[in-house]
């Protein structure tokens, strides 16, 4: 309850982050939320409590991406339902939470439904996510592009729902 009240504290980032911490190191690694907590978390979303880069990016690589980890195939059917969120922060984090995992094989189609997804929005917030991604995807290392990479990035600009999206700019 006191990570939930210090990010719900008004618009000090300190005391948002101070909760993700609280919530990140001492909570989620005793086993005391669940994906059965992702309501709670997404009315945070809903209030507009998580509401910048800043804080939604860390929110959902230091908390949603545990749960990647944990129950993997669920957690990921629950992030690309958040992908596809009319709240704009809250989608972008149901994405973001895909950054740790990027190149993980077994994610990779959540990942490209949810990129799909914040492609076809008009905020470009929501756009940057999917760069991201896509950047781990294609970079193993500093120094190496990956070939999977590259192949997913073409088959993923190569969808026809983008293509026609595209060429309308």
């Amino acid at each position: 309850a006191l990570a939930e009240e210090l990010m719900r504290s008004g618009p000090t980032l300190d005391d948002k982050l101070a909760g993700m911490i609280l919530l990140s190191e001492r909570l989620l690694i005793r086993g005391l939320y669940s994906l059965d907590n992702f309501p709670v978390f997404g009315q945070l979303f809903d209030d507009g409590c998580l509401d910048n880069f800043c804080v939604v990016d860390h929110f959902a690589e230091k908390i949603l991406s545990r749960f990647l980890h944990q129950t993997p195939e669920r957690a990921a059917q629950v992030l690309l339902e958040w992908s596809s969120s009319d709240n704009m922060w809250r989608a972008r984090a149901g994405l973001t939470a895909f950054l740790p995992y990027a190149r993980d094989e077994n994610l990779r189609s959540y990942i490209r439904s949810g990129c799909i997804l914040l492609l076809q929005r008009s905020e470009d917030e929501a756009k940057t996510t999917t760069g991201s991604l896509l950047r781990a995807i294609s970079k193993p290392d500093e120094d190496v592009l990956d070939v999977a990479g590259v192949q997913f990035v073409m088959e993923f600009l190569c969808t026809d729902s983008l293509l026609v999206q595209f060429s309308r700019s």
